[in-house]
């Protein structure tokens, strides 16, 4: 059987810049994690404070809490 050429693989950066490129082509901008257009990034981060904030009054002291409606 012959060995058949393999590409070579990109390095993690190149992969990534390639990836934010495609992402700012298309118009979307990245908000913690999420890729969307700048008139929601406000939204989204309002959501995430709110997110963050009913986790840390609900969890208890231990970390995970019994109830995980996930």
């Amino acid at each position: 059987m012959e060995d058949e050429p393999t590409k070579p693989t990109k390095p993690t950066t190149l992969r990534q810049r390639a990836f934010r490129e495609r992402k700012a082509a298309a118009e979307l901008a990245e908000v913690r994690g999420i890729f969307a257009p700048m008139p929601m990034h406000p939204k989204i981060k309002a959501a995430a404070a709110k997110l963050l904030k009913t986790t840390k009054d609900k969890d208890p002291p231990g970390g995970t809490h019994e109830k995980d409606p996930l």
